[in-house]
């Protein structure tokens, strides 16, 4: 905004920077359709251009200036709606117009497209948490205290490195793919109780 502002008077940037800074704030935005003046109090100030009133302070002065502040305002106004539509203008150019229905497959970068879980809004879709990017934290199994189950829906119970006992946790097979010794040597002497339980046969009576 300030680069189109000052093309045509470069060395004296600085002298215009008033102008521009009270263009700005009187002039409104797309985002709150309201100037910064009006947000903060209300309502845009009155200024020299807005008054026909000329001071008796300096009169042979005054009328210049004010002419010229006009102008600079003026000329900050059309620069800054002239960059406001040239960012419309640029941002369109990437935008579509594209309406979609419950039930759509919508692929924002991810291995399982969601299906739209409403049609409340134009494009509607679920938040997306890419759990393979965030780090997680990974505990050391201590032993296997436990199981109950067999074959695949099998869960055992886990004491952790460092944790007592009455935090032991039940976990399917799939979580301990860290600790593949543990795990056969549980299995091994399971099958070692069973077949001596097998052997024993029941008590007699």
């Amino acid at each position: 905004m300030l680069r189109t502002y000052i093309q045509s008077d470069e060395r004296e940037w600085e002298r215009l920077l008033p102008a521009l800074e009270l263009a700005y704030n009187t002039t409104s935005h797309s985002s709150t359709e309201l100037s910064p003046f009006e947000v903060m109090i209300g309502e845009n100030p009155l200024t020299a251009a807005h008054l026909d009133i000329v001071g008796a302070v300096a009169p042979t002065l005054t009328p210049p200036m004010t002419k010229l502040f006009r102008q600079l305002c003026d000329r900050a106004q059309s620069h800054i709606l002239k960059a406001k539509w040239q960012q419309k203008y640029y941002a369109d150019t990437k935008r579509r117009a594209v309406e979609y229905a419950v039930g759509d497959k919508l692929v924002p970068h991810r291995p399982r497209p969601p299906a739209l879980v409403s049609s409340a809004a134009d494009a509607a879709w679920p938040p997306i948490h890419d759990a393979a990017e965030i780090p997680t934290a990974e505990y050391e199994v201590d032993y296997i205290m436990d199981q109950r189950g067999s074959g695949d829906a099998a869960q055992y119970l886990v004491k952790w490195r460092g944790a007592p006992e009455d935090h032991a946790t039940w976990e399917p097979a799939h979580h301990l793919t860290g600790c593949p010794a543990l795990l056969r040597a549980w299995r091994r002497r399971q099958r070692r109780r069973l077949q001596v339980r097998n052997n024993l046969g029941p008590p007699e009576a």
